[in-house]
């Protein structure tokens, strides 16, 4: 994982201009530009000091190319909130599970956070059965949404959870 930068753009494409990854996220499908300006501010919010939203890019070891994104906010008092996604033609190879477990390990043991929170499509199954064997609590049954809360707690598998 790393901070973001303009040459991204092309390959962020891959993540928010496809329905089939937007399918899961809270916002429809992205066009060039659009994308373009979601990396223009996650650049931007890298350098705010202090830094409140970590929103960096998953990249291939062998490459570095973008291949999705890993986004933690840390609002103090507010709490702290995480999501991710990875281009569909990368999907079951892990590259979620590891930025999720580098990205709370850093939230839990650098910044001293206790608990993270995120939201989760009920019918993404695949992820609902990892985040069960990793520890993350979860409204699974919920029926008035298609989205269930998690949570994830510094306590959990020694504060490295997905």
């Amino acid at each position: 994982m790393r901070d973001f930068t303009l040459d991204d753009v092309d390959g962020m494409l891959r993540v928010f201009g496809d329905g089939r990854v937007t399918q899961w996220l809270p916002f429809d499908s992205r066009n060039r530009d659009e994308t373009q300006a979601r990396i223009e501010a996650a650049i931007r919010n890298a350098r705010a000091f202090p830094r409140t939203e970590f929103s960096l890019a998953v990249a291939k070891r062998d490459d570095n190319r973008a291949i999705g994104f890993i986004r933690l906010v840390h609002a103090g008092s507010q709490g702290e909130d995480i999501g991710c996604a990875i281009a569909a033609d990368e999907w079951g190879r892990g590259y979620s599970t590891d930025a999720h477990r580098v990205i709370l390990d850093f939230a839990f043991h650098q910044l001293g956070v206790q608990r993270v929170a995120g939201w989760i499509p009920l019918d993404n199954e695949q992820r609902i059965k990892a985040l069960d064997e990793h520890g993350a609590v979860g409204n699974w049954d919920s029926p008035r949404t298609k989205y269930a809360a998690i949570t994830c707690s510094s306590t959990v598998r020694g504060g490295t959870a997905i």
